[in-house]
């Protein structure tokens, strides 16, 4: 997995680029002796965001890309494929403020945005977006939103991702259910990444019941599934609990990706 792929240009879909104002140069950051800022780095990276399903009516949605100006990994994570399960966008909105000292994160936290909007695990013209995503390897989407998300992921050479989910009950209580499990595709490197996101978690959760479980195999269709098997990117549908609060599922959410992008050495 190479980390410091450059972004290719993007093809197949419309971007709209808006550059926030968070761009430092070396130049006007104080130079004298004993001054070192802390933050340097992270006020050294810019934000644009990018729509994409810019054609696709009510579907437009921001992606925020958040480069650091340096090499390193590709990092994407996902809200609002399911836009019942609340706190994947909220977790979202909180992880795109954090700034990377290398490499790139992508924040996408209304992937069905229409979805979002309503409250409902599908849309119509969408369905259950989290079942359009390629199933063979040069297989397309089966709706033009999840398309542009694909696009995106396939444009910035996305090197992990984690799609933000929801259950209704704890795993290892009910095993039927997904709630907080962080469900992987078995490709190199993939169950070493799981395992010290899933041992970060659960060192804030008392009750072993409620420990988060590291699973293989996404369905079919899921954005996961097809990002890891199709594309070799390292990644996760990750399922919190709904009998969670809901201010604790967003900071599991939030943790998740804090681990991740330490462990890459982003944060």
């Amino acid at each position: 997995m190479s980390f410091g792929r450059r972004l290719r240009r993007f093809k197949g879909f419309t971007v709209a680029a808006i550059v926030i104002a968070v761009s430092l140069v070396a130049a006007s950051i104080p130079s004298f002796p004993g001054f070192t800022p802390a933050n340097a780095e992270a006020q050294a990276a810019t934000v644009t965001t990018v729509t994409l399903a810019k054609s696709t009516a009510r579907q437009d949605t921001p992606l925020y890309v958040i480069k650091s100006g340096k090499p390193g990994p590709v990092v994407m994570i996902v809200g609002g494929v399911h836009g019942n399960e609340t706190s994947g966008p909220k977790a979202a909105d909180k992880i795109k403020n954090l700034r990377p000292k290398k490499g790139t994160l992508l924040v996408l936290p209304r992937a069905n945005i229409v979805a979002v909007q309503q409250g409902t695990r599908t849309s119509p013209g969408v369905g259950d977006m989290n079942r359009t995503f390629p199933r063979t390897k040069n297989g397309k989407c089966t709706k033009n939103t999840s398309q542009s998300i694909w696009n995106a992921i396939k444009s910035y050479d996305v090197d992990y991702l984690i799609d933000l989910h929801e259950g209704y009950n704890y795993h290892k209580i009910q095993p039927s259910s997904y709630g907080q499990t962080l469900i992987y595709y078995p490709i190199s490197g993939a169950k070493t990444v799981g395992q010290v996101i899933i041992n970060e978690l659960n060192k804030g959760i008392g009750s072993p019941s409620k420990h988060f479980t590291l699973v293989k195999y996404p369905y079919e269709g899921t954005l996961a599934r097809a990002a890891a098997q199709h594309l070799g990117v390292i990644a996760f549908t990750m399922e919190t609990c709904r009998k969670s609060a809901e201010s604790i599922r967003i900071n599991n959410g939030v943790k998740a990706t804090k681990t991740l992008l330490s462990y890459l050495g982003m944060l």
